[in-house]
């Protein structure tokens, strides 16, 4: 059975099985935990990490391919191979190696003609880890703990793959050798995750980094960080969770993939008063109840499911999502009208 309102409100994670729990409920259909692990390795929904002790990490810096250091080689050939540029062409290339694009296209006019012509290839000098988004990595290590959520591009993926196919039955080790260190993120904030194989820190202290959103904490920095080492997967003293914001932003992507069907007379007309109330409802309730300048159907179901008795209805959670979709949307086409 599904969480109460005000309990599920109250938590900031929930645990693979109690999510997997909650969604079984929510839909009226068998949801494991490895559904849940599948859904987020194919990118449906976001899982997160629990950090139950302090980790040291270093922080990224995203940004897009005009604000990344890049190296110029010649088109479809590889890096290491036999350059066939006019030296002259090749050597403004070499000077400019590890500048941002931007800089580059605003300093020499002929190797911005080069580029856009395609004589000069760009190569990005990091990592992309969304569609024009490249990471890059600073000098400054940090403790970090609470809920971090994970990208899914690198060493963290593998505890993921692992954990589904443990779940469903065997795996095998050499699928799970990840080349780059782990990742999560959290409020705008990248981070690669280190350890120390000494277990030692010097003077830990406070450090505060800039972030779009504000300012955010990450807790003692270590000064002595000659010791670190890039860890290629999530700590031991870690649990793979998922924060509850997450959860319902994938409940809601369901309620878009609901079923159409086309109604007509006395049904009709009675979807569209039950659309009107419901608009009404969450007009009533205040902005909580709201989700893309639309009702948010989930939340006012389960208002619904925990206020009448169960035999009231005689249908689940989802098919209770589906009455009200169409009475929504019903009422959406009478006010177009």
């Amino acid at each position: 059975m599904a969480m109460s309102t005000k309990l599920y409100r109250l938590k900031e994670w929930l645990t693979i099985e109690d999510a997997a729990s909650h969604l079984s409920a929510l839909l009226s259909e068998q949801v494991a935990p490895k559904d849940v692990l599948q859904l987020a390795l194919e990118r449906h929904l976001k899982l997160s990490v629990l950090f139950l002790a302090p980790t040291y990490a270093r922080r990224g810096q995203l940004d897009s391919l005009m604000r990344t250091e890049v190296k110029l080689v010649p088109p479809d050939v590889k890096s290491d191979s036999t350059s066939t540029l006019d030296e002259r062409l090749e050597e403004k290339a070499w000077k400019v190696l590890g500048w941002t694009l931007d800089e580059i296209m605003s300093f020499d006019s002929e190797l911005k003609e080069a580029i856009e012509t395609g004589s000069l290839r760009v190569i990005p000098l990091r990592s992309e880890i969304y569609s024009d988004r490249y990471v890059g990595w600073h000098n400054d290590f940090f403790e970090i703990e609470g809920v971090w959520d994970l990208p899914l591009m690198a060493g963290e993926r593998a505890d993921v793959k692992k954990l589904y196919q443990e779940m469903i039955g065997g795996y095998t080790l050499e699928l799970f050798q990840p080349e780059e260190a782990a990742w999560v993120e959290r409020d705008s904030v990248i981070c690669t995750l280190y350890e120390d194989p000494t277990a030692k820190i010097n003077e830990p202290k406070h450090a505060i980094c800039e972030v779009s959103s504000g300012y955010f904490m990450l807790d003692h920095y270590a000064k002595g960080a000659d010791n670190l080492i890039e860890s290629k997967c999530l700590p031991k003293e870690s649990k793979i969770v998922v924060r509850r914001q997450n959860l319902d932003r994938f409940i809601e992507s369901l309620e878009e993939l609901g079923p159409t069907k086309d109604f007509e007379g006395e049904e009709k007309r009675l979807l569209e008063v039950f659309g009107m109330l419901v608009e009404l409802y969450a007009s009533e309730h205040g902005h909580g109840y709201w989700h893309g300048g639309r009702p948010n159907m989930s939340r006012i179901v389960q208002d619904m499911l925990d206020s009448m008795p169960d035999d009231v209805t005689n249908m689940g959670n989802r098919k209770l999502q589906d009455v009200v979709s169409h009475a929504l949307k019903a009422w959406e086409a009478k006010k177009r009208r």
